[in-house]
């Protein structure tokens, strides 16, 4: 049973608000738009690379008569700016809608995974040209699943783990800080992982799992260096 008035798991037309005048009625038909909160996946550039990120807005205006969606561009570029933590702004591409209704019980806790748990995307029927009528798994590119390997991670003198709250996607992510002084004075260097999560015990039970690992590798590897300490904290 869907929890949303306007379905995820329907194909719909996107517009962009910009580009029709506003939100306030359907380009279609004339028939008065309404917003919901719903989640995106957007595929956002930094550098040479497309990164993937789930986002939760009520940015999208829905048709009651039409299937389409009206897209608020300002508030998507406010989040494809956050993603890419630069000020200058960020090339991004908005795909469709997750359909979270589709993700069974047992697996609403859980992150997305290519084969146990995929991402149930429903692809706007007007992107890139080819329609879509069912839903489909995001595949991760190369890059992609090299930033989930933790290659990227930053050495430090001093580390510091756990999760952290982002309010631009509504989820919990495994964070790292990494500091070049075992005072921990200054800026430090973040990295954040690509996986997203409901909850923060998830989030948590992640990092746990698959970060901490890799950051005691990373000690291990640097252990020429003296000093090198890590911790384990949730990160505000």
């Amino acid at each position: 049973m869907t929890s949303h008035k306007y379905p995820g798991a329907l194909p719909r037309k996107m517009h962009w608000s910009d580009e029709i005048g506003g939100h306030a009625s359907c380009p279609d038909c004339g028939a008065p738009l309404e917003p919901e909160q719903h989640t995106y996946m957007m595929a956002i550039r930094r550098g040479s690379d497309m990164d993937f990120h789930l986002v939760g807005n009520t940015a999208g205006h829905f048709c009651e008569k039409c299937p389409l969606v009206v897209l608020d561009r300002d508030r998507f570029e406010e989040s494809a700016t956050l993603a890419a933590r630069t000020a200058d702004g960020s090339a991004f591409l908005v795909m469709g809608i997750v359909d979270l209704d589709a993700v069974p019980e047992d697996k609403k806790s859980l992150p997305f995974d290519d084969d146990t748990n995929p991402v149930p995307l429903v692809q706007f029927t007007n992107i890139g040209g080819k329609k879509s009528s069912s839903k489909s798994a995001v595949r991760r590119s190369s890059s992609q699943k090299r930033k989930d390997a933790h290659d990227d991670i930053p050495a430090g003198v001093r580390m510091k783990g756990g999760v952290a709250y982002d309010p631009a996607e509504d989820r919990f992510v495994a964070i790292v800080h990494s500091w070049d002084n075992a005072e921990c004075f200054g800026e430090p260097l973040e990295w954040r992982s690509s996986k997203l999560f409901r909850t923060e015990n998830a989030a948590m039970r992640f990092y746990k799992k698959s970060i901490r690992p890799s950051l005691k590798r990373k000690m291990k590897e640097a252990s020429k260096q003296p000093g090198l300490t890590l911790g384990h904290r949730k990160i505000e």
